[in-house]
């Protein structure tokens, strides 16, 4: 779960110190959601393994795409629920933070799968390269 580097967040910090999940639920549905048009799966999910049921709200703004929600949070307030690989470069240049990864921690695998022999092996090695060095 990441945040705006502009979000007030001392109040949730102290929150899950408590572990009350009731008071961070309210805390959390209080705030400016982000959500992508073609994906909300990541909310569900996470929403679903940290709290044990769906998610009772819906986003603020609903956006095209997960870049968009990073554009919308970069030096600006919100919250929202994105892959770790996706927003590596936001989170280390400082413009979005990470507000919680969660009590249960969540893990997803990708698979690349390809032909055995192919006339595209130059080029599918050649993305199989930059998704092991963007991904990992």
């Amino acid at each position: 779960m990441l945040a705006g580097a502009q979000t007030p967040t001392d109040e949730f910090n102290e929150l899950l110190k408590t572990k009350d999940l009731n008071q961070i639920q309210t805390w959390l549905k209080a705030q400016i959601w982000y959500g992508s048009s073609g994906d909300m799966e990541h909310l569900r999910r996470f929403w679903h393994i940290n709290f044990g049921k769906r998610p009772d709200f819906k986003p603020n703004f609903i956006v095209p795409n997960m870049g968009s929600i990073l554009r919308c949070l970069s030096d600006g307030k919100g919250i929202a629920v994105i892959p770790d690989f996706l927003s590596r470069k936001e989170r280390d240049s400082g413009n979005i933070k990470l507000l919680w990864e969660g009590y249960n921690l969540i893990e997803n695998t990708l698979y690349f799968g390809t032909r055995k022999k192919s006339i595209y092996a130059e080029q599918i090695a050649m993305v199989q390269e930059i998704f092991e060095r963007e991904m990992v």
